[in-house]
């Protein structure tokens, strides 16, 4: 990972330390720490002013595909291949919740208050979780391909997820019904088949025969 001054538009220092591609970074909100999400099973947090890594969290079993802070910036949740996702404290890097999901979780993001999570599934569902509980209170149907994105609006009435069906939805957050949609596919896409279109499917993660290579997430492997 590569850590870049985008006004001076130049590199200020690489972060190595993960044994495999990086493939989600997250800021800390005080943007004082860093969180990367690796495809060996670790998060790995960094100190911005030192550039130095500053721990290694362990626990998960497969490829940890996406971090996220909570607004505050004292939990950090990590989604992997494993179906599980994570919770843990970001000050004093503990294990706070092992919250098991039932599918790989390519997204995960904290609402605005910090009080729900959600998480977007390789099963086309999204998942609403009690941050304060560690349990699921909402289960989203509705597309028909993996969902790989998850965000909050800013009042954290509406949800909005990304998704292989070429679609992204926006849901209602508190009825957990969907509110509005938009189709991304263009001409060509919609003429793959439905063959093809299950070659480009992300693999679950390191232990599958089939690599990573979801063309959406290219620009996120270093």
């Amino acid at each position: 990972m590569r850590l870049s001054d985008a006004a001076a538009r130049r590199e200020l220092a690489p972060l190595v330390g993960h044994e495999g591609s990086v493939v989600d970074v997250a800021f800390r909100p005080d943007g004082r720490q860093i969180a990367t999400a690796g495809y060996d099973g670790t998060v790995c947090l960094w100190d911005v002013n030192s550039r130095a890594r500053v721990a290694v969290l362990r626990g998960h079993t497969r490829t940890v595909w996406r971090v996220a802070f909570s607004s505050d910036g004292a939990l950090l949740a990590s989604g992997s291949a494993d179906n599980t996702v994570r919770l843990w404290d970001a000050r004093t890097h503990d294990l706070l919740a092992v919250i098991p999901v039932g599918s790989t979780v390519y997204g995960v993001a904290f609402g605005p208050d910090g009080t729900r999570l959600a998480a977007g599934c390789r099963d086309n569902t999204i998942r609403l979780f009690d941050v304060a509980r560690r349990q699921q209170v909402a289960e989203l149907h509705g597309h028909t391909d993996y969902v790989h994105s998850v965000g909050w609006s800013p009042d954290g009435t509406r949800l909005v997820s990304g998704s292989g069906d070429h679609t992204v939805r926006v849901w209602d957050s508190l009825s957990a019904q969907e509110w509005a949609r938009r189709t991304a596919a263009t001409s060509r896409s919609r003429r793959f088949s439905t063959r093809a279109k299950a070659r480009r499917r992300p693999s679950p993660g390191f232990g599958s025969p089939t690599p990573f290579r979801e063309p959406h997430w290219r620009e996120k492997i270093v």
